[in-house]
């Protein structure tokens, strides 16, 4: 998955720590998301597998409360509300094949149910890295910036999927980061 191509992170892995340390309020984003998400999906008779894959998918290029509505209504409902037609081919692929696409949506989906390897790399990872998102379909650049994580991991005694999302909590502080508000979504029907 991914071009392989050569490029330079302008970023150092004590660049990534500085920011996980900032954002460190949201290093259990995963684990907290994830007990809301099996709540969820129980109460809407649905695998934690199968409700983790669609709010991955259907996660692209939407704030995260939106985000968590629009998997609540496609679950419930089979609604499409709000999905751009890229989102709505990913979905209709996983929904005949099982398999989740891209680099930031497999990753997601395993994070959500509690693999502490997994790294996110989304818009606000690439705003942290200094690279553009795009970047991100490449594997030299992928690997590069999944190498500094794991590092600064270390540094830390932190996981990797704990400093990507305190990463993630300080790249988003101003700009509507937060919660999935499942049980809002759930609960208001």
């Amino acid at each position: 998955m991914g071009k392989r191509k050569i490029v330079q992170i302008p970023v150092s892995v004590y660049h990534i720590v500085g920011l996980a340390v900032a954002g460190q309020d949201g290093r259990y984003w995963y684990h907290s998301e994830g007990v809301t998400l099996r709540t969820a999906a129980e109460r809407l008779k649905v695998s934690a597998e199968h409700f983790a894959s669609v709010l991955a998918i259907t996660s692209p290029q939407v704030p995260v409360a939106r985000n968590g509505r629009i998997t609540v209504g496609f679950i419930r409902e089979g609604s499409r509300w709000g999905m751009m037609s890229g989102v709505q081919a990913a979905l209709d692929h996983y929904l005949a094949t099982g398999e989740i696409r891209g680099p930031k949506t497999g990753p997601f989906a395993r994070a959500l149910l509690g693999d502490e390897q997994a790294i996110v790399l989304d818009v606000w990872m690439a705003r942290a890295f200094q690279v553009p998102q795009g970047w991100f379909n490449l594997v030299d650049c992928r690997e590069k910036c999944e190498n500094i994580i794991r590092q600064a991991a270390g540094i830390l005694g932190w996981t990797p999927a704990q400093v990507q999302a305190a990463v993630w909590t300080e790249m988003t502080r101003k700009r509507g980061g937060g919660s999935l508000q499942l049980m809002r979504w759930i609960d208001s029907k």
